[in-house]
């Protein structure tokens, strides 16, 4: 049954992928270390990667790495939870800052940098990113 749902997933991520793509990558950074950075990327509506975790976690968890490898270990990624549908599922990760973004899907790596809005009222960074939504305009570019 477990078998059967992820290849019925998977040809549904498939027919979707074929017919009009559309990736969403939303995230909130706030300035206090000890809320979660939380984040979201969706990929035709069907959100494949997330992350939930504090800066005072991933610091945390960046010591102890570095204790065990070496001082020279560099800066550890805000690694995504992410769907595994199908052979190669889907990765993703947040660079130094959360300003960057690495994801991997359908077999393919993409990097991009999400727009920022700094909300100071609400004391967080807001970012929001969507690529590949919308209907070809001119010159074949997207337009949403």
């Amino acid at each position: 049954m477990h078998t059967l749902t992820h290849t019925i997933l998977s040809l549904l991520l498939f027919c979707l992928t074929t017919t009009n793509a559309c990736m969403h990558y939303k995230a909130t950074f706030p300035f206090n270390p000890t809320l979660p950075f939380e984040a979201s990327i969706s990929d035709n509506r069907i959100t494949t990667c997330w992350i939930s975790t504090t800066y005072a976690e991933h610091r945390a968890l960046q010591i102890a790495v570095k204790a065990q490898k070496s001082e020279e270990a560099g800066f550890l990624p805000w690694e995504f939870e992410c769907l595994r549908l199908g052979i190669e599922g889907y990765k993703a990760h947040a660079n130094v800052g959360a300003r960057t973004v690495t994801y991997i899907a359908h077999g393919q790596e993409f990097y991009f940098i999400p727009k920022e809005k700094e909300d100071v009222v609400g004391e967080k960074w807001v970012y929001d990113l969507k690529l590949w939504c919308g209907k070809p305009g001119k010159g074949g570019l997207i337009a949403p």
